[in-house]
Formats: structure tokens, C-alpha cells, sequence
């Protein structure tokens, strides 16, 4: 039966203006190492633990303790920047406790680790790295017993030069204090080009050498922090068309959601062919965000449904500031919301194609993902796909892949055998 959803009186999800940026989701783990018995102390449990020589921090060492996860990630963030390289969160470690996921151990990497070629050919994205296969990396973990952040284990040692200069020109380390955002937007409000705001900032310091942003980051928050309400935008051109359809057919429906500075921060809308489509048609749905070709660098997503005829329907449009949803925690909070009584499936492609970077670095690596793929797909019951892969976890010597521990403990999020009994209209992945 479709779900009973009226898009003349139903909101967007309340917990979609949430969507926050997030590199890892909870079911890419790995947990670090065990406790070290003579733990350093650099100060209380109450407050970062910062040690300071001068005007220069101390470089990581096993045994330091921060107050918080967001304490231990800056201190290490901090000594990236100074250093000349940038970070990822490369994994996440949770439990549950009292019936709630908890974050207890994180691992973070240097951001172009791995391999320089991958066995698998990876679809072309927008923003890549070169990988060199450093193995620079800091592993987290939560102590227990005093609730601090220790550094469980950490790797300092680069496999290639390091040019601290540079640092400041990395995507992860530039930014935009409030003086050259309130210039920004003052300037474009008289009509100067970001190209002459940036020229300015920079002669005003002796050079763009010396600022920490480049001219294209003026361009996008230029573009990006539009205010709906000014004249002549593309935000008040996008409401107007929307008014015009609205007139036009009654039967039109938008949602604009505006932050605080009424910048646009999620965009909804779906025509009335959309809204016929969601009446006959919408019992099973997919959301993909993987579209991104606007100058606003906004995820376009689209709602699909699936017809008698067996071919896609467009159930309904959205521009989101930022883009999290597969294995989202917040995806889930807000179906779980609106939506309580809707299935919910992670996309099996958007999985699968995590392998090659999650399991490049076990032996028979090509063997392992055909052997992987067969027990995915051709398993005939529950009790059989568990069994197979309890097989395959021994035959490969996988048991310390916190990420295939966890996918195996949310098989029923991902598997199609565990969705035999429930009508999908043959969709399993965006």
C-alpha cells in the first residue's frame, strides 16, 4: 500500500536542513588498538589537552588525552596544518549503549593514502587525490573508565617531502574570516567582481601568497550566500518561476528552506505529473544525490518511483546545501519521523563499491570480491547467506575488517535476501 503522504500539507522532513557533511558513516569502522597501561596526562579531563612549547604545539604521541573526540580531531587538524598535509576521517568505531549508537574510537589518515592504482576502475569524480601509499595515520579511542580521548596509536613518518608553505593553499585549511565575508558581500552589493575583491585582499597583504583563500573561494561564497531576497539573484529568480508554476497549476507544490541570513539552504519541489505519480506509483522510492553540475555546487536529488511497466517515474526535485544520506544517520532520523512506517534500505551499489578501498589490502583481493559478490546476491535464505559468510570471513583470514563486521551486523539494512518478503518493485539500488 503507498504510504500517506499529502505534499499540499506535509513538509519537508524536518530533519533534512540537518543533513551536515560527514566523511565516514557509522558502519565504517575500525577499532583501534588496545588501551596502553601507562597513559600520558597533559592536563585534566575537564578541557582540551593542548601541551604548548612557545607558540608551537607538542607533535602527537601514544598516550596524550583530549576532553572530547572534537578536542583530539582539532589538536591533530592543527598539527596537519602546521606539518604540510591534510586529513580524513578514514574510520569510525561505535557501540551501542543504553540503546544508542556512541562513537568510541576514530582513525585518522593522511588523505592520499592507499594505492597509486586501483585493481577496480573507480567512476570519475570531481575532486581526486593522488594516492602515494603513506602511512601517516592517528587512531583515537575513547578510555572508558575516565570518559577522556587518548591516542591510542599514531604514525608520523611520511613516504614523501612535505612543504609547510603549501599548507594554507589545501582545500581542508582555507577559509574565510568575517572581515573578508562582510567585504565580500559588501562589494557584490555595489556590483564590484569577486575578481576585484580578491585583487584588493590581496594587494592589501603583499600578495595572495600571504591570504588563506584563493580567488575562487571569494567566487563561491559570492555565489553560494546569495540572500533570497536581494534583487536580480538566481534564489528570487527560483522563487518567482516557482510562483509562476503555482499560478499556472494549482497542483504545483515547492518548499523553500532559508536559513537564519534567508540564504537558500534546501530547495523541494514536485509538479503535478510528480504528485499524480507519487498517488499510483509511490510505494517504493529511491533518493540519489549524486547529480552536481550547478554553479552552486548544490546536490540535486531526485525522488524515483517505478511504474507498472517497470520503467522509472520522477516522484519529486530537491537542491541541498549539503549532500549526506547513504548509511546517514540523519537520513534515518528523518524518515523515521515523517515516515514511520516506510522500509528503509541502504543503496547495495553505493556498498559494493566501497570494496576496493576498504579490502585492497588482503590477500586474493580479486578472488575475494567475486567469492564477496556470489554470497551477496545468490544466497537462497537468511540462515545461508550468515552461513556463507561466516565461511568466507575464515577462508579469507577477514576477522579484523571492522567495516565487514559491521555491514554483517546491518545485513538487513543491504542484503537483498533479507528483502524477499517485502515488496521493492525490483529496485535495490539508486
Amino acid at each position: 500500500m503507498a504510504n500517506d503522504f499529502d505534499l499540499n500539507t506535509v513538509p519537508m522532513a524536518e530533519g533534512a536542513e540537518e543533513f551536515e557533511q560527514q566523511t565516514d558513516s557509522p558502519n565504517e569502522i575500525i577499532v583501534s588498538q588496545s588501551s596502553s597501561k601507562n597513559m600520558k596526562n597533559y592536563t585534566s579531563s575537564d578541557e582540551v589537552i593542548n601541551q604548548a612549547i612557545g607558540e608551537e604545539e607538542l607533535d602527537p604521541e601514544e598516550g596524550m588525552c583530549f576532553g572530547t573526540l572534537e578536542d583530539a580531531r582539532a589538536y591533530y587538524y592543527r598539527y596537519a596544518a602546521r606539518t604540510g598535509f591534510v586529513v580524513k576521517i578514514r574510520t569510525t568505531g561505535w557501540e551501542t549503549r543504553n540503546d544508542q549508537r556512541v562513537v568510541v574510537n576514530q582513525a585518522l589518515h593522511y588523505n592520499r593514502d592507499g594505492y597509486c592504482t586501483s585493481r577496480v576502475k573507480t567512476p570519475k569524480r570531481r575532486k581526486t587525490v593522488a594516492s602515494t601509499n603513506c602511512k601517516v595515520r592517528c587512531y583515537l579511542a575513547l578510555d572508558k573508565m575516565t570518559g577522556q580521548w587518548r591516542i591510542s596509536r599514531v604514525e608520523l613518518s611520511h613516504s614523501h617531502p612535505l612543504n609547510p608553505n603549501l599548507s594554507g593553499m589545501f582545500s581542508a585549511n582555507r577559509q574565510l574570516i568575517m572581515h573578508v565575508k562582510d567585504l565580500i558581500q559588501q562589494n557584490d552589493q555595489t556590483g564590484i567582481r569577486p575578481s576585484k575583491t580578491y585583487q584588493a585582499l590581496a594587494n592589501a597583504v603583499g600578495g595572495p601568497a600571504n591570504l588563506t583563500f584563493t580567488e575562487k573561494d571569494v567566487r563561491n561564497y559570492s555565489s553560494r550566500h546569495l540572500r533570497i531576497f536581494r534583487d536580480e539573484t538566481d534564489p528570487k529568480e527560483l522563487l518567482k518561476h516557482f510562483l509562476r508554476m503555482k499560478v499556472l497549476n494549482p497542483n504545483f507544490f515547492f518548499e523553500i528552506d532559508v536559513d537564519e541570513n534567508h540564504s537558500i539552504r534546501n530547495v523541494f519541489w514536485a509538479d503535478a505529473r510528480c504528485r499524480a505519480a507519487w498517488e499510483y506509483f509511490g510505494d517504493v522510492m529511491t533518493f540519489d544525490t549524486t547529480y552536481k553540475t550547478n554553479r552552486y555546487d548544490m546536490p540535486f536529488g531526485s525522488f524515483i518511483g517505478v511504474n507498472h511497466h517497470g520503467m522509472s517515474m520522477l516522484l519529486g526535485c530537491a537542491l541541498l546545501r549539503n549532500e549526506d544520506t547513504h548509511q546517514s544517520l540523519q537520513m534515518r532520523s528523518a524518515l523515521e519521523t515523517t515516515l514511520p512506517h516506510t522500509r528503509y534500505r541502504w543503496c547495495i551499489w553505493h556498498i559494493l563499491n566501497k570494496i576496493p578501498n576498504k579490502l585492497v589490502g588482503y590477500r586474493r583481493f580479486d578472488q575475494l570480491i567475486i567469492c564477496m559478490k556470489r554470497i551477496v546476491f545468490e544466497s537462497k535464505s537468511k540462515d545461508s547467506f550468515e552461513r556463507d559468510w561466516n565461511d568466507f570471513i575464515e577462508e579469507y583470514d577477514l576477522h579484523n575488517s571492522r567495516w565487514l563486521n559491521d555491514m554483517f551486523a546491518d545485513r538487513h539494512m543491504w542484503v537483498p535476501v533479507f528483502f524477499n518478503d517485502e515488496f521493492w518493485a525490483g529496485m535495490r539500488s539508486t
